[in-house]
């Protein structure tokens, strides 16, 4: 069996946030990481921010969203000019006005949930006046601290100057070194690289058998840095390190001792009549730990269907009854957002009327021709076979455009027409000739962390079937893509976690090693 090291995440979740804001460094707080590595920098006033690049091109955009015409020098500018820029934008619609944070706010989160922050060498290159502000905020901070540098006495010398922090070094290792550094062997942690195209940079010499073998009887040994589960197999049965760093994609072990249903509707949506507590009667019996309420929220029918006034309602339900059911059952705020790109201003609205815990977004009709009511409702015998083609490849622009423009946590039901066009009807339409659309889809969510849902409603009796298909499922594998929520999609109490067995299986033979849950916008894994 796997021995499973302690983990640290690269500048945060890096992969789901934007890196190094404080959104990633909660994110990875709630999903259990022993450590978090990120870059101190200095603004002009002194303050000691977190950002890796000395400007703040890369990462940072304007307040409207437009990218930084000309270099700006963090160091040439105040912490209140600095504040002024949108540090998350960048990454995803969702992070918006996600700030340049102070590494003192990064260092009380740690103390707060018991995390070490591990400081990048580059506060080797502060200036005399910044140094010592940051040593200052070390020394409020020691026990949650861990400084890192790759030269001998500069580790002499923060040893001598914070007597409780971690030490951690990550230059060129001999024997020679390693006698010397045994002199910190207590809280000294020795980081060598992981040979792959993240490390092709590094100068130190690369993890082997041997080098492993001889840090770990100086020091504890830290790996870096591991993008996929399959490098990070091959490092703890070669090396056995202590501590591993990950870009995110690898994360510790964390179980909530049932399912976590992602799409359940209740009777707050026009096609339910399903009490909330009923439907959380119905999960315990069948395992279901985790829930969410995803009620619709269908921009076309924002007034017709009195959508506002039934989110509120179902918000309203999921906290009552979630007081009836603590401890046994826990259910969550959401709303599956369609059609947002046919009315983006009312569904901007619905966005931030609620304090939720996840968004789905969704497309349940098209822009296309006369067939412009939901496809649920079209009886798709009725329209001509050269006219599918256009309407599923209008389809895949809509959900693009749908992931491009609303903040969400969920891309629900890819693939959610051919439900009808060949679950209902029959028609065997093959969309396979769109692969090229889908597969733009999947790079896209996976560059803005957002999850790609598989939706279990369709998954009944022998010609069941998942949404999307599980080749997609596989090509998004393929493609890098580690985010995955199971939806039901449950319009009855009783349809709450169907086929979950057989998901997770699914899901555990294709490699995946967790899927998720969403709590506060935040994503939380379940291992498979």
């Amino acid at each position: 069996m796997l021995t499973y090291p302690k983990l640290q995440a690269h500048r945060g979740v890096s992969t789901e946030c934007p890196e190094n804001t404080m959104a990633a460094f909660e994110t990875a707080v709630l999903q259990g990481y022993d450590y978090i590595e990120l870059d101190p920098n200095y603004t002009l006033d002194g303050k000691v921010v977190v950002l890796h690049d000395d400007t703040l091109n890369r990462t940072v955009r304007n307040a409207d969203g437009t990218e930084i015409s000309k270099p700006i020098r963090i160091a040439d500018i105040p912490f209140e000019t600095a504040s002024s820029f949108d540090a998350g934008i960048g990454f995803s619609l969702k992070f918006k006005g996600e700030r340049i944070p102070l590494l003192e706010d990064a260092l009380r989160l740690a103390a707060e949930n018991n995390v070490r922050v591990k400081l990048d060498n580059k506060i080797e290159k502060f200036p005399a006046d910044a140094k010592e502000v940051l040593y200052a905020l070390i020394e409020k901070n020691e026990t949650f601290a861990a400084l890192t540098t790759g030269k001998e006495e500069t580790l002499r010398f923060y040893a001598e100057r914070f007597p409780n922090a971690e030490l951690h070094y990550d230059g060129s290792v001999s024997e020679d070194v390693l006698e010397r550094l045994s002199a910190y062997k207590d809280r000294l942690t020795v980081w060598l690289p992981y040979d792959s195209p993240l490390t092709s940079w590094a100068t130190v010499p690369f993890a082997d058998e041997t080098l492993c073998a001889a840090v770990k009887q100086t020091a504890r040994l830290g790996i870096w840095i591991i993008k996929d589960y399959k490098s990070f197999i091959e490092v703890c049965d070669r090396f056995a390190p202590d501590i591993v760093e990950t870009t995110g994609t690898v994360k510790p072990i964390k179980t909530v001792g049932g399912y976590c249903d992602m799409h359940v509707h209740s009777h707050n949506s026009h096609d339910s009549t399903a009490p909330i507590k009923t439907t959380a009667e119905e999960a315990i019996r069948r395992g279901v730990k985790i829930f969410a309420v995803t009620d619709h929220s269908d921009t076309q029918y924002y007034f017709s269907g009195e959508i506002p006034q039934r989110i509120a309602a179902s918000v309203r339900e999921v906290h009552e009854t979630g007081k009836q059911f603590d401890g046994k059952v826990e259910i969550l705020t959401g709303c599956e957002i369609g059609e947002m790109v046919w009315d983006e201003f009312h569904a901007d609205e619905l966005l931030h009327a609620h304090d939720y815990d996840v968004i789905i977004g969704s497309v349940h009709a098209i822009r296309y021709k006369e067939w412009s009511d939901p496809y649920s409702m079209i009886d798709l015998r009725t329209v001509p076979a050269e006219e599918l083609p256009g309407l599923i490849d209008k389809y895949f622009d809509e959900v693009m455009e749908t992931m491009q423009k609303l903040p969400c946590d969920i891309m629900a039901h890819l693939t959610c027409p051919l439900r009808y066009i060949n679950g209902k009807y029959n028609l065997n339409f093959d969309i396979r000739p769109f692969e090229k659309k889908i597969e733009a889809i999947l790079r896209f969510i996976i560059d803005h962390g957002i999850a790609m849902e598989v939706n279990t409603s369709g998954k009944v009796g022998e010609n069941g079937y998942y949404m999307p298909d599980e080749w997609i499922i596989e090509k998004y594998r393929d493609m890098g893509g580690y985010l995955v929520t199971i939806g039901s999609d449950a319009h009855v109490s009783e349809n709450i976690g169907r086929a979950f067995d057989e998901v997770t299986a699914m899901l555990k033979r294709m490699g995946f090693r967790n899927y998720y849950y969403y709590k506060n916008r935040r994503g939380i894994q379940c291992t498979l």
